[in-house]
């Protein structure tokens, strides 16, 4: 075996572990119910239990209630839902079970918008050959988001439906971009292009599509919950995130710097914008959404007003793009590493509101950079593949 299959062996080997390890979590977690209480899928569960029974979903006293008896100890505040109320109509199917069905209903939602996430993105950048198409599969911030049951994943899959249907079936793509609604705040830098793009180049169906899923969803949260946004609205005011910490490059500015106001945490998602409206300008006449939407997306996550560490399953599309221009050994491994240090840190119990989980959003930024720029260009691949003697014909 040559080197660098053996390398890609033991890579596929380790995600393939860690992916077996995280399934055998959850597992564990369904069959003998220690942790449920502490599962995001609870924060999804009360909401749904309460709008199920015509009650306020971001009430945080019936949340409480509701997840006290749950098995909430005394000292966590309640998980309250932070989505937007466009996210309604998917958590009231979960309030219909208990919350041990409710958590494996969820857990294997997300698991599946992953598997079919991975399987549209390869249809859009082409499977490399060999063993590196599974190495999606141990991606670390997707196994912590199934793992904890957070929503990232969903998102993941709104992005994955767009580019593979944006050409193709414009107005259901648009639709698609729904899913990047539930947590819209990701996305910023990557929707101002979206936006410009559209319009220059007239592609309104995918706008359409867009508008009329978000109606949709609207009207039916109306339907379930007329006062769905005031109380919204309330919960956001209340909920004193602002004086959370988050591990991100925005809450890291807004608390390190003196006077530490709230408009410094937008500062990053403001020249993360402008720089992506510029980078797609400058780019407008070759633009290509399949091999230029990476840096938006990492973009995006680095510079977003806040993010968790599952947050960073967004990145997913530029990696998977960039293990398709041959990446070296050395890239490969680097790669490992840094999945392999995440999913460390994870299974030590790193609290995820320590500073430790500051640097994921970085460094799948920085990787994909260098990448690029050791990444053979497209001629010298060409060269290398044609006969000693050759010569290619002027174009």
């Amino acid at each position: 075996m040559s080197m660098s299959k053996a390398v890609e062996a033991v890579i596929v080997c380790a995600c393939a572990l860690a992916f077996a390890l995280m399934s055998l979590a959850v597992c564990m977690l369904l069959i003998t119910g220690n942790g449920l209480a502490h599962h995001d899928a609870m924060s999804f569960w009360s909401a749904g239990q309460l709008l199920a029974h015509g009650k306020n979903p971001y009430d945080a006293a019936e949340t409480l209630r509701i997840q006290r008896a749950a098995g909430l100890e005394s000292s966590y505040d309640p998980l309250i839902i932070r989505n937007p109320p466009i996210a309604l109509p998917l958590v009231l199917p979960l309030g219909y079970l208990s919350q041990r069905w409710a958590t494996l209903l969820w857990s294997a939602l997300l698991l599946a918008a992953f598997a079919l996430s991975v399987r549209l993105l390869w249809d859009v950048f082409g499977r490399p050959k060999g063993l590196l198409r599974w190495l999606p599969y141990g991606f670390a911030p997707a196994l912590i988001c199934i793992l904890v049951g957070q929503s990232a994943i969903l998102p993941l899959l709104g992005l994955a439906l767009f580019l593979r249907h944006h050409r193709t079936h414009p107005f259901a793509a648009g639709a698609a971009l729904w899913l990047c609604m539930l947590k819209p705040h990701l996305l910023l830098p990557f929707a101002a292009v979206l936006l410009l793009w559209s319009i220059r180049e007239r592609r309104f169906r995918i706008l359409a599509g867009a508008a009329v899923a978000l109606a949709a969803s609207l009207a039916i949260a109306w339907a379930l919950d007329p006062h769905a946004w005031s109380q919204y609205a309330k919960m956001a005011g209340g909920s004193k995130v602002e004086q959370e910490y988050i591990p991100c490059i925005s809450v890291a500015l807004r608390l390190g710097l003196p006077p530490g106001a709230q408009w410094l945490q937008w500062l990053p998602c403001a020249v993360g914008s402008t720089f992506a409206v510029l980078y797609y300008w400058r780019n407008r006449a070759s633009w290509n959404w399949s091999s230029s939407s990476g840096l938006l997306l990492l973009i995006s996550v680095l510079v977003a007003p806040y993010a968790w560490v599952s947050d960073t399953v967004l990145a997913l599309p530029a990696l998977m793009y960039a293990g398709t221009q041959r990446p070296s050994r050395v890239m490969l491994l680097t790669l490992a590493l840094l999945m392999a240090l995440m999913e460390g840190q994870a299974l030590r119990g790193v609290p995820w509101h320590s500073p430790l989980y500051l640097w994921p959003a970085a460094a799948w930024l920085l990787w994909y950079l260098c990448n690029n720029a050791l990444a053979p260009t497209a001629e010298a691949r060409r060269a290398a593949q044609e006969p000693a003697g050759t010569t290619s014909s002027p174009a």
